[in-house]
């Protein structure tokens, strides 16, 4: 065999032995920045439940939907910006 045959063979088993046994060590698990006590389901969360003093007290009432007319456009003030760059033509 030749000098640079048998360098390779060597390195080549130094890489296969010690390659495959090289891990990097686990990083630790961040801890979470916040944490939730007595999560509940998102259902119950929304669901107000008063009693019939509180209804009284707040001065609550049901009524039926009545359907009226109403306006069919809103003005609403806001600012209209072009892309970065490019220009808009308004009339």
């Amino acid at each position: 065999m030749r000098h640079a045959e048998v360098v390779g063979l060597v390195l080549v088993t130094v890489f296969a032995a010690f390659g495959t046994g090289c891990k990097r060590p686990e990083a630790p698990k961040p801890t979470p920045p916040a944490t939730v006590a007595g999560k509940r389901p998102e259902a119950e969360i929304s669901r107000v439940t008063l009693t019939a003093e509180a209804e009284t007290r707040l001065g609550l009432t049901l009524g039926a939907a009545i359907l009226r007319p109403s306006a069919h456009s809103r003005n609403l003030g806001g600012d209209v910006l072009p892309s970065s760059g490019r220009s808009i033509l308004l009339v």
